[in-house]
C-alpha cells in the first residue's frame, strides 16, 4: 500500500455558498411549520444564516450554523449506577460476538483471492495519514494528549507506531485501549430518561 501525501484539513469543509445556496432548497418547506425550538420558519432560518458575516461562515461554517439550526436542548440524567451499566452493555456488548456465525448454505463459495492479503504492521506513513486525518478539535483519550500533539511530534508519531507494531505481532490488544470515557448529553428540553440522552466520548 501507498502512502500518499498529507490531505488537507480543510477538504471536508462546506462552503459559504453551499449554505447559503440552501435557500431555495428550504424555501420549499416553509409551509411545513416550525423548525427548530423558538418556533422559526425554514424562511426566518435562512434570514438568519445569511445575516450571519461571511468571513465566519467561511471560517467555520458548521460551527456557525449550529446555533441557527440547531434545538435548544437541556436537562440532567437521572438514573441509578446498575440501569446505567445495563443500558450500556446493552447497547455495546454481544454476548455472542466470539461465537463463529458459519456458512448460511445459499452463499455460493468465493474463488480464492489472486493477490495475497497484506498482513503486515501497518507503516509508519500509515498512522501518520490516519493522524493527519483525525479532527485536531476531537476529544483526546483517556491519557489525555490531543490529535495536534501527535501531528506536531515527529518522535510521538514513532512511539505511537511502535506500540502497534508491537500490537499487531502478538495479536493482543491492551485492556486500557479496550476502555473509554464518555458523558451522555440532552437531546431535547428538559431530558431526563437515558433513552432522551446520546452518549458522547470524550
Amino acid at each position: 500500500m501507498k502512502c500518499g501525501g498529507m490531505p488537507n484539513q480543510h477538504d471536508h469543509t462546506a462552503s459559504a455558498g453551499q449554505m447559503v445556496g440552501t435557500r431555495s432548497q428550504v424555501s420549499n418547506h416553509s409551509a411545513a411549520g416550525p423548525t427548530s425550538a423558538e418556533g422559526a420558519t425554514s424562511v426566518e432560518v435562512v434570514e438568519r444564516i445569511e445575516a450571519t458575516p461571511e468571513s465566519v461562515l467561511h471560517a467555520a461554517p458548521l460551527r456557525a450554523a449550529q446555533p441557527l439550526l440547531g434545538e435548544k436542548r437541556s436537562g440532567k440524567l437521572i438514573i441509578s449506577k446498575e440501569d446505567l451499566e445495563q443500558y450500556v452493555k446493552g447497547q455495546y456488548m454481544d454476548a455472542a460476538s466470539d461465537t463463529p456465525l458459519g456458512s448460511p448454505g445459499y452463499v455460493p463459495h468465493p474463488d480464492l483471492p489472486k493477490t495475497p492479503f497484506d498482513t503486515s504492521p501497518p507503516r509508519l506513513c500509515e498512522i501518520r495519514e490516519a493522524l493527519w486525518k483525525a479532527r485536531s478539535g476531537s476529544a483526546p483519550g483517556p491519557n489525555s494528549p490531543p490529535y495536534k500533539m501527535y501531528k506536531n511530534c515527529p518522535q510521538v508519531t514513532k512511539i505511537v507506531w511502535n506500540l502497534i507494531r508491537v500490537v499487531w505481532k502478538k495479536k493482543s490488544i491492551p485492556a486500557e485501549w479496550k476502555e473509554a470515557v464518555g458523558i451522555f448529553i440532552p437531546k431535547e428540553q428538559n431530558s431526563t430518561a437515558i433513552r432522551s440522552s446520546r452518549a458522547l466520548p470524550c
